[in-house]
């Protein structure tokens, strides 16, 4: 697959669920988020980190957003984008 003029980029994503047992809905989310070869998922205490081209890992997220969205518990979701491989710095 090429990617959007080779781009590389490190995410960071925190999902808030708004209900008791937000503990499963992140952990879904993540599950969402994992099993894809050409991307890097790493996951702390606070937050899960995805290494890996543009124009995959959009797709990706996009795709675990929606479902999460669309489930039961409402939820806010922190997104952060930076260009390139942050574990260089």
């Amino acid at each position: 697959m090429t990617t959007f003029g080779g781009m590389f980029v490190s995410l960071e994503i925190s999902k808030y669920p708004l209900t008791e047992d937000y503990i499963a809905h992140v952990l879904a989310f993540i599950d969402r988020l994992g099993g894809h070869p050409e991307l890097e998922v790493i996951t702390n205490p606070m937050s899960t980190h995805i290494y890996g081209p543009l124009d995959v890992a959009f797709p990706v997220v996009q795709r675990a957003i929606a479902e999460s969205f669309a489930g039961p518990a409402a939820a806010a979701l922190v997104l952060k984008v930076l260009p390139g491989d942050v574990r260089d710095l």
